[in-house]
């Protein structure tokens, strides 16, 4: 993550089901794939897979039960990234992680 980064709370839950998907991480597996993550127990993370840019960092907590998402930082680089409203940039990362579990 660069300098430039904002971090932002970040108040979601997940089942810790859907967290257990999520922690096998995704590589992609084409070309129109534009997203690599990764996942390890306090953090998840995911990179441009074509420029390798770290774009966001999520904090959670799992308690076995629910898997509670509770910061979110957010590359602003605008060499790396586009990204500048938070609300959109919070939507985007729920997206993305929803699409992990939701497969």
């Amino acid at each position: 993550m660069p300098e430039q980064h904002v971090v932002l709370n970040l108040d979601a839950t997940i089942s810790s089901d859907d967290m257990q998907v999520v922690k096998k991480g995704h590589i992609p597996e084409a070309m129109e794939d534009h997203w690599f993550m990764y996942c390890d127990d306090t953090t998840i993370r995911y990179y441009r897979s074509w420029s390798g840019y770290c774009i966001f960092i999520a904090k959670y907590v799992d308690d076995g039960v629910q898997c509670r998402l509770t910061e979110l930082t957010v590359n602003r680089d605008p060499e790396q990234c586009k990204l500048s409203d938070d609300e959109h940039d919070k939507k985007q990362f729920m997206k993305l992680l929803a699409s992990e579990y939701r497969r």
